[in-house]
């Protein structure tokens, strides 16, 4: 039996003849406080499906504003090949939606619609494949430019359509300056079963709330009514006429109403929620007949004697049934909450409170399966079974108190496959996780011998890292010849199940208590001895040593210094001059940047070009080279001389981001400059890994007139082939091979060769790092056209070049050659 029906067993005979006998009483009382009671139940519960709904919007309004402005939103409306948007950038975008629906369940679809209003991405879950709008009715809003509070119901799914528009500037560098378009809108459906859930729990007690469209249309109800289903609901012709009261143009200002229903009196109020929905909240007016304080002190003489004997009955009757099984479910919990998932619980009845039991067992045990399995993916990597980065990092701190304790030793192994990107890339990352497990099982098996039997414990770093830690040291060479046979294990090839293939790794070794004393530090110790064996030409290990550190901490110095520098714009560019071999007159100048630091001293570009090249500040630097060159040459115009062309060398960087044609033809624009004014130098290796992108923009650049230059000829290797396909106006020879020409007959008969395959060719040829009129004479002996190099001139200042300009148009004789060998032949790196 039922615990209701036990208590009603118990309860009805002593309780029904008082109340029979005081509710003629309590009747004519009632009726006031009941209708105010009524009006602020109704009120209070329209004013909470009211936030709830707010709610919603505006956590929907505000995941839009997050996505529309995503850098993955960014790249993928701004790309304008759809095989690029597809290929490179729907993957990021969709990852980004799917981030959101796992952290918003509501959210049922993701989606980036053209400016058309076409589908062109979709994030959704399995069961919203059939969640669908009417194309015309979404068709039409987006022509309005949707606003945040433009919206669509969609009543057949019970959710609703929001929108954001995507305006991007034109270029990435024109984020604070117009012009913007259109790029596209975010749409997110969002579920409204939520918010009925909330419906049904804020409905009035013993009352009904309704939820019903801008057109009339009953969405969800909850109470006794609603729970027939909206069918029956709808045929209720005084229902009806409850959703043209909420619908018309007075329900925002609405009062409770009387209205006649289901054979007795409710009171209707209205109210608009947002989202073109109206809450229709009803309530009995005669239901809630609970006795008011008047009532209770004239009833008070007739159920005193039954209120004695009702409370030893109930107290009997209630400690048996209800607050013993309680008490021991309190208990259960307490211990759930303590961490004891299976506490005993000695509740045995077929009533309410013994299904309450059962249900408290079952959370016990599903909480305790839960916590194994959260255990593990928190702590264990699913590809490998190996500890994951977590738990590895737990496990050397624990690992480091014990060696601490004892005076022992502790050495950490981090590996890192050199060319496990290829097997991803060519093979895909199926056969990429083969590898990785077969790579695992391998090292446990190498590891599981009894001189490293429970000293050693490996783990997945990361990637495709995994990370050795050995402790209790047996000597100072044991971590190289552990890492030795790493090597040798990772070096045998793998069966990838279509073909046998070979990788190989670097290993970083770090040591406790020589290199550092914590966890932290011997990873980060670690890590930099392994990107030093990368160095060193990989499939190696090395151990750290101070010196590491040491070039980790100065290079982070200069990078920060670097932003600062590119942030303020403290670089000068300098001229070198180039001559003509022969006649020995000015021919053009090569554009040089210089940076002085404020705390750092003059910092050679072979130091801070890499770094902004790895951090992407080239792209700015560049530029900024690029318009001051243009500008220099406008100033050198302006003042009458006949300038003569500068060479800017571009980065593969600038060639790669798209943007480079477009800034020069700009800025030949603005400073009124002629193409032929600028040459372009690449580096010959740019040739090797020509792209079908980067060749159309070389071609572009020939193009618009500017001539190509090939810097640094003969150290890339690069094919004639690409000399012969590309419009290349000239080779500057590299300094290498000029400086020991004259002493060295394999560098003259390259150079001499390399001089004779430009002449076939038509092209110009440059030679740099000239210092000798040795040099100088070999090289007019062997046809060379143009020279630079401490010889004929340093790199100067703006200043001075602009002297050189000055002599050239004023005189007719040959430039006097600097002293030879002057200074040294300090390298000048001619890099933007």
């Amino acid at each position: 039996m039922r615990l209701q029906a036990k208590l009603a067993l118990a309860l009805v005979p002593l309780i029904a003849l008082p109340l029979l006998a005081s509710g003629w009483l309590s009747w004519s009382y009632s009726g006031a406080d009941l209708q105010r009671k009524a009006e602020q139940s109704l009120d209070t519960a329209l004013h909470r499906v009211e936030q709830a709904t707010e709610a919603l919007l505006e956590n929907a309004n505000a995941s839009l504003d997050l996505l529309a402005i995503a850098p993955e939103t960014e790249r993928y409306a701004r790309s304008n090949n759809p095989e690029d948007r597809y290929s490179l950038f729907q993957s990021p975008l969709l990852k980004l939606f799917q981030d959101y629906r796992r952290t918003y369940p509501e959210y049922l679809m993701v989606r980036f619609l053209m400016p058309d209003g076409r589908e062109d991405a979709r994030a959704a879950g399995v069961v919203s494949g059939v969640i669908g709008v009417d194309s015309a009715v979404e068709a039409a809003l987006l022509k309005q430019a949707p606003t945040p509070e433009s919206q669509l119901l969609d009543q057949e799914n019970d959710s609703l359509i929001f929108y954001r528009p995507v305006r991007l500037s034109l270029g990435y560098s024109d984020a604070t300056e117009g012009p913007y378009r259109l790029r596209g809108f975010i749409a997110l459906t969002v579920s409204l079963a939520g918010l009925y859930a909330q419906v049904s729990e804020l409905r009035p007690n013993l009352g009904w709330l309704f939820l019903v469209s801008r057109d009339g249309q009953l969405l969800f109800g909850a109470g006794d009514a609603a729970a027939a289903g909206h069918a029956a609901v709808a045929d209720d012709a005084l229902l009806a006429r409850i959703l043209e009261i909420a619908t018309s143009a007075e329900a925002p200002q609405l009062d409770p109403i009387k209205i006649d229903w289901d054979g007795g009196h409710r009171l209707l109020q209205a109210r608009p929620v947002g989202a073109g929905l109206t809450a229709v909240a009803l309530l009995p007016a005669d239901a809630l007949l609970e006795p008011l304080q008047e009532l209770a002190l004239k009833i008070v003489a007739i159920t005193l004697a039954s209120g004695l004997l009702l409370t030893l009955v109930l107290y009997l009757s209630l400690r048996r049934l209800v607050l013993t099984p309680l008490a021991q479910l309190r208990k259960a919990a307490q211990a759930i909450g303590a961490g004891s998932l299976t506490p005993a619980i000695d509740v045995r009845s077929n009533d309410e409170m013994g299904l309450l039991a059962d249900d408290v067992r079952e959370m016990g045990q599903r909480l305790s399966t839960y916590r194994k399995q959260i255990e593990d993916l928190a702590f264990n990597d699913q590809l490998t079974g190996l500890p994951n980065r977590h738990l590895i990092r737990e496990l050397l701190q624990t690992h480091l108190q014990h060696c601490q304790a004892a005076g022992e030793g502790l050495a950490v192994l981090l590996f890192d496959l050199d060319n496990f990107k290829q097997i991803n890339d060519n093979l895909g990352h199926a056969s990429g996780d083969r590898l990785l497990r077969i790579l695992a099982e391998r090292f446990r098996t190498e590891l599981d011998v009894e001189a490293l039997r429970g000293r050693s414990q490996l783990a997945r770093f990361g990637g495709d890292q995994l990370l050795l830690l050995i402790g209790g040291l047996l000597d100072s060479d044991e971590s190289a010849r552990v890492a030795e046979r790493i090597l040798t294990e990772t070096a045998k090839p793998f069966d990838l199940g279509v073909g046998h293939y070979v990788v190989t790794a670097s290993v970083g070794v770090a040591e406790f208590p020589r290199d550092a004393n914590n966890a932290e530090g011997l990873i980060r110790c670690a890590d930099l001895a392994m990107y030093r064996a990368k160095a060193d030409g990989r499939n190696t290990y090395r151990f750290f040593s101070p010196d590491l550190d040491t070039k980790a901490s100065e290079r982070l110095l200069l990078e920060h210094r670097l932003r600062l520098a590119v942030a303020e714009r403290a670089f000068q560019v300098y001229y070198q001059p180039l001559f003509t071999i022969e006649g020995m007159q000015i021919a053009g100048f090569e554009a040089l940047l210089r940076w002085t630091d404020p705390e750092l001293g003059a910092i050679s570009p072979a130091r801070f070009i890499p770094i902004a090249e790895h951090t992407g500040l080239i792209e700015e630097l560049g530029d900024w080279v690029m318009r001051e060159v243009c500008a220099q040459l406008a100033r050198w115009a302006a003042v009458g001389l006949k300038t003569v062309p500068v060479a800017i060398n571009i980065s593969p960087l600038q060639l790669l981001r798209g943007s480079l044609i477009e800034r020069l033809e700009g800025y030949l624009q603005q400073f009124q400059l002629a193409p032929s004014q600028l040459h372009v130098e690449i580096t010959e290796s740019v040739l090797m890994d020509i792209s079908p992108i980067n060749s159309a923009r070389l071609e572009a650049l020939a193009e618009l007139g500017i001539a190509l230059h090939i810097d640094d000829f003969g150290t890339g290797y690069s094919s004639i082939n690409y000399l012969r396909r590309f419009k290349i106006d000239c080779i500057k020879i590299d300094r290498s091979f000029v400086s020991d020409m004259c002493t060295c007959d394999e560098d003259r008969a390259l150079v001499a060769a390399m001089i004779a395959m430009a002449k076939a060719l038509g092209m110009h040829v440059v030679a740099e790092g000239i210092e000798t009129q040795a040099q100088r004479d070999l090289l007019h002996e062997l046809g060379c056209d143009i020279g630079q190099g401490y010889l004929f001139a340093r790199p100067c200042g703006a200043a001075e070049a602009l002297r050189f300009l000055a002599r050239r148009a004023e005189a007719t004789e040959p430039v006097v050659l600097a002293a030879e060998g002057a200074e040294g032949a300090e390298a000048d790196e001619a890099v933007d």
